[in-house]
């Protein structure tokens, strides 16, 4: 944001307020500055590309938060099935420790 600020992007107050609307509502800054019109996705591209790097590993995190919880909704319960239980505790393990870790 600092440097959306010192390209005289957006105000001081503008970057406040998508930083504080963010805790508020789960929006990120970017997408509340973009739905504002303060700034464009193009715009942003070109001076802060890592914050769409940063989308992509978030959208990640959030697929395999939502495969977890289908896996883990699809084995609730107890199971004899060896398959069944291997695919419940992976999915178990992953939400403790993290998308990131390989389990295998």
């Amino acid at each position: 944001m600092n440097l959306l600020i010192e390209k005289r992007l957006i105000t001081p107050a503008q970057a406040e307020l998508a930083r504080s609307q963010s805790v508020a509502t789960g929006i990120s800054p970017r997408e509340f500055l973009v739905k504002n019109g303060w700034v464009n996705d193009a715009t942003l591209r070109e001076i802060a590309p890592w914050v769409f790097k940063e989308l992509t590993a978030e959208k990640q995190r959030h697929d395999t938060v939502e495969t977890n919880e289908s896996l883990l909704a699809n084995t609730a319960g107890s199971s004899d099935d060896y398959e069944k239980n291997l695919a419940r505790y992976r999915a178990i393990l992953k939400d403790i420790l993290g998308p990131d870790v390989d389990i295998q």
